[in-house]
C-alpha cells in the first residue's frame, strides 16, 4: 500500500487470527456474517473484476463489507473476552481447589 498509493495503515486487526484463538476452526467471512452478527450477504461483487473503472456496485459493496466487518470485529472481540474471562476463571478455581488441599502446619 505504501509503494503503490503512498498510504501508511496502521492498527491493523487480522479477524482470522482472533477465530483461531477463540476455537473457530474454518473461518469464512461470508458464514461467520451470517453465524455471528445476523446478516445475509451476497458476495457477487467481491468476485467481479476490480481492475477495472469501479462502479457504484463495487463502491456499495466495499462500504457494506467494511461496515459489516467493523460489527463482526466487536462480535469476535467480545467472544474473545468472555472466552479469555471463563478460562481465567477455571484457572482461579483451579488454584483455589489446590490452595484448599494444602493442610495448615
Amino acid at each position: 500500500m505504501r509503494n503503490n498509493f503512498k498510504i501508511t495503515i496502521r492498527n491493523i486487526f487480522d479477524t482470522m487470527e482472533l477465530c483461531k484463538q477463540i476455537g473457530i476452526s474454518r473461518p469464512n467471512f461470508k458464514n461467520m456474517v451470517e453465524t455471528y452478527v445476523g446478516f445475509y450477504i451476497f458476495k457477487f461483487e467481491g468476485k467481479a473484476d476490480w481492475d477495472k473503472v469501479l462502479t457504484p456496485k463495487h463502491i456499495k459493496y466495499a462500504r457494506t463489507d467494511t461496515r459489516i466487518l467493523f460489527l463482526l470485529y466487536e462480535k469476535l472481540r467480545l467472544m474473545a473476552t468472555s472466552s479469555h474471562i471463563k478460562a481465567m476463571e477455571n484457572e482461579i478455581s483451579r488454584l483455589n481447589v489446590r490452595w484448599n488441599d494444602i493442610e495448615p502446619i
